[in-house]
């Protein structure tokens, strides 16, 4: 334990140094051990203490002789020294005090402080006298809350580390329009476009990514985890369309699951969300700009980054819905382009990835339907003439239609299966999900709640009152509307209407909001901006909260965990009716082709496949009991309740659910 003493004192000070270590979250992680009863808490506070006292008087020093001597000699960093000098020294003989005292509890100031005291000619006696207080008590607060809190600190680490990324990114914005609104006169305004909005558009990645930060350690989720299962375990001249798995899912978003999970496992698939979520920022950043400029940009980036990543949409998990959202927002973006530049090969691109995005998720034909308004509906202000136009489109569209046929062609997966796959089980599916009026508006009124809760109802509003703007430019006024109404009906045929659906409309909304943002005034847009910035402060808490109250999906992975630990060589695994993630965690093949409860209500001859597969030898070594035989109507004749107290027997109860193991039994 003394080699931990150590780590935590020497992050701590070499923090202050200016270095980008976690100090803070060191301090958390030392008070939940303290909890554990493996450290003792007055030790990590005095270590903590000393080290920041120590690290802060060493940044001083750094500051005083180094910092001073580097920022008043001849080279590029003179400018600064002569700024520092006017404001600096000034601002630390008014109010060093306070800033050495507060900046210890704000991780980016905290590392900077120290620094720019010394370099600012702050009395060190001073300095000191509020250092030492500074740090005892921030070691104080800290450890004492972590050793509090226990188990929840963790998480509490991911909040701290999101507070700041958005504290330092709105400080930063707020000091690059100030840096532009007082440019000199003779620089003009296209001086700066790159660095005014490469910027802001990577700090809104970065909050995409931070906001998502307390989800990236829990257990992958039912639709998660049971992809991560059938791209597992695809291989190829399999009986069924994925191997010897059924899956009413495009390939693309098989394949793209699969890259993820051999990556990383559950890890992975968490990684491949964050990733997607940035890359939706800077594709509808980059969209925006082209239509309505930099300003609008920004706004499309910092909506999205919200939205994106947004606990109320599902969005903070990997759905399928943000996959394919990436594709669909670039499609756009390339047909945009191509009308600006006149380049035809942008619509090639185009085409591609409209497809792509329905080879993710099938109900993203917003971007197909998109491409066609802007074909045929652009006349003489198409970028190439119309026919031509209309078959480079239609070229990069075929092409990953090919590639999937070639994959059917080498036994990768049954092709002559995908129609109905993808169209024909939608359609059974929405037939056995169908209820009363009642039902469907009861489905409306939650996803109304949910787009409210997100933001997106807002956005959509804002957007609303100043559409009209669009109507200078027809062809992207239409281009827009397609791909706002493509995403609506995506929405409108999904059946289930679950929250995360409405991902489908979160880049085009957030286009069209920013082109509205960008047109009101200054005040108007800071409001906006301090809106999105309270929103990502409130949703990261809240989602902290709700991981460590409910645990999301650890009963799965703990059900999964147990079944791995017990099984033997040639074990297989199922779970009545629907929990396909524990699966995923229990790692065994499964000899039904059909994981999903939906599958099971839907899928002509399903049922009768189960029964058959219970009553044979091929019966699953391992069963999980976890919804009841009846929820759905499945087992209206009490066949599988009678094939199961023939065959099986439990051999645990985990989290509340059975599982049984199959017995032998000798032929009659």
């Amino acid at each position: 334990m003394q080699a931990a003493y150590l780590g935590l004192g020497l992050i701590v000070a070499v923090e202050c140094v200016g270095v980008p270590l976690p100090g803070e979250t060191a301090l958390i992680a030392a008070g939940a051990l303290a909890r554990r009863g493996q450290l003792a808490l007055p030790a990590v506070i005095a270590v903590a203490a000393v080290a920041a006292i120590a690290g802060d008087s060493l940044g001083y020093l750094v500051g005083r002789h180094g910092g001073r001597r580097l920022l008043t000699g001849a080279g590029p960093l003179r400018r600064i020294g002569r700024v520092l000098h006017a404001r600096g020294e000034p601002f630390f003989e008014r109010h060093g005090a306070k800033a050495v005292f507060l900046a210890r509890w704000v991780a980016w100031a905290r590392m900077a402080t120290p620094v720019l005291a010394g370099a600012g000619a702050m009395p060190y006696r001073r300095f000191v006298r509020w250092n030492v207080l500074g740090g005892c008590l921030w070691a104080a607060s800290i450890g004492t809350l972590a050793y509090g809190l226990g188990s929840v600190a963790g998480h509490l680490a991911a909040d701290v580390s999101i507070v700041s990324v958005v504290v330092a990114g709105g400080a930063l914005a707020v000091a690059a329009a100030h840096r532009l609104r007082t440019r000199p006169p003779s620089v003009p305004a296209r001086a700066f476009p790159t660095a005014s909005f490469a910027g802001p558009v990577a700090l809104c990645v970065l909050l995409a990514v931070a906001l998502r930060a307390p989800f990236l350690g829990t257990p992958l989720g039912v639709d998660e985890g049971g992809l991560a299962f059938v791209a597992e375990h695809w291989r190829s001249h399999g009986a069924s369309l994925y191997g010897d798995q059924w899956l009413d899912r495009p390939p693309l978003l098989l394949l793209t699951i699969r890259l993820a999970v051999e990556a990383g496992g559950a890890a992975g698939v968490r990684v491949l969300g964050a990733f997607a979520a940035g890359a939706l920022v800077v594709v509808t950043a980059a969209l925006a700009r082209a239509i309505g400029g930099v300003r609008a940009g920004r706004c499309a980036a910092a909506a999205t980054a919200v939205l994106a990543s947004s606990v109320a949409l599902n969005a903070v998990y990997t759905p399928a819905e943000l996959l394919a959202a990436v594709p669909s927002a670039g499609s756009v973006l390339c047909l945009v382009v191509a009308l600006r530049s006149g380049r035809s090969r942008h619509l090639l691109v185009a085409g591609v990835l409209a497809t792509s995005a329905a080879l993710v998720k099938q109900s993203f034909l917003d971007a197909g339907l998109a491409g066609l308004v802007f074909l045929l509906g652009g006349g003489r202000h198409a970028p190439v003439g119309g026919r031509r136009a209309l078959l480079v489109w239609t070229a990069g569209a075929v092409l990953p239609v090919l590639a999937v046929t070639a994959a059917g062609r080498g036994g990768y997966l049954r092709a002559g299966d995908l129609p109905y796959a993808l169209l024909g089980f939608r359609l059974d599916a929405l037939r056995s999900l169908a209820g009363g009026p009642g039902t469907f508006a009861l489905a409306m009124g939650r996803l109304l709640l949910v787009s409210a809760a997100s933001g997106l109802a807002f956005a959509a509003g804002v957007a609303a009152t100043r559409v009209h703007r669009l109507r200078s430019d027809p062809v992207v006024a239409r281009t827009l509307a397609a791909w706002l109404i493509g995403g609506l009906a995506g929405v409108g045929a999904g059946g289930s209407y679950w929250p995360h659906y409405l991902i489908e409309l979160v880049p085009a909304v957030a286009v069209v909001f920013a082109l509205a943002v960008a047109d009101m005034s200054p005040a108007v847009r800071r409001a906006a901006f301090g809106a999105a910035i309270a929103v990502a402060v409130a949703t990261a808490l809240g989602a902290t909260a709700f991981v460590v109250a409910s645990h999301p999906h650890r009963a799965e992975r703990d059900i999964g965990r147990y079944i791995r630990a017990h099984a033997r060589p040639g074990d297989t695994q199922y779970v009545l009716y629907a929990r396909a993630n524990v699966l995923y965690y229990g790692g065994l093949r499964t000899p039904f082709p059909y994981d999903w409860s939906l599958m099971m209500r839907a899928r002509p001859g399903a049922r009768e496949a189960l029964y058959g597969l219970l009553a044979s030898p091929r019966r699953p070594t391992w069963l999980v009991t976890w919804q009841d035989d009846d929820r759905w109507r499945l087992d209206r004749g009490g066949t599988v309740d009678a094939l199961l107290g023939r065959y099986y027997r439990p051999a645990a109860v985990v989290d509340g659910h059975r599982v049984l193991r199959r017995i032998a039994v000798s032929p009659s």
